[in-house]
């Protein structure tokens, strides 16, 4: 009797051999998703232009996919143009805030292009992210724009400011501005 845990040896394989290899399953079609109990479909597109359950989504139009992926690419673009803008020395860091408002104007005509596509994927949430980090950073450019002679001061300090020592001081007395020009407007 041989080891019946060894590979057969060639030309010796058993008809009884070819009835143990696994069979392909018979081909179905794709199963519905199961339905929620109070029968409801939430999760499924619904309107002119959504498929039937269990087929393919309809592909893209490739020029509609050209001019969304080239909206959202300029707002993209926009944003990095506004973080950029927004580190520049304070005079300059003004046109940061021109630049988020346009940019908050592309990304909502990104996002209502995406969203017409009907693309899948994270480009939605992706352009939800940088339109909410761009308002943001709109508001806090706001901010410094309403504290223009702190910001200003700060600014002066700093470019004459050559070693750390004199770095710190004119934080702590921005700091210290900051809080004075706070307490300023509360009192009115």
């Amino acid at each position: 009797m041989g080891n019946p845990y060894a590979p057969p040896r060639p030309g010796t394989e058993k008809p009884t051999d070819e009835a143990r290899k696994p069979t392909p399953p018979p081909a179905q079609g794709p199963r519905p998703a199961p339905r929620p109990a109070d029968g409801r479909d939430d999760h499924r597109p619904s309107g002119p232009g959504a498929p039937a359950p269990g087929e393919p989504p309809t592909p893209v139009d490739p020029d509609t996919l050209r001019a969304t992926t080239r909206q959202v690419l300029h707002f993209g673009l926009l944003m990095l143009v506004t973080i950029v803008t927004s580190s520049l020395a304070f005079p300059w860091r003004v046109a940061s805030l021109f630049f988020a408002v346009v940019t908050i104007v592309f990304g909502v005509r990104a996002m209502r292009a995406v969203w017409r596509a009907r693309l899948g994927g994270a480009l939605l949430p992706v352009v939800a992210v940088g339109l909410g980090l761009t308002a943001t950073m709109s508001l806090s450019m706001l901010g410094s724009l309403a504290m223009w002679d702190v910001e200003l001061d700060n600014q002066q300090c700093l470019d004459g400011a050559i070693t750390v020592a004199a770095q710190q001081e004119c934080a702590v007395q921005y700091e210290q501005a900051r809080e004075q020009w706070t307490q300023d407007r509360l009192r009115r």
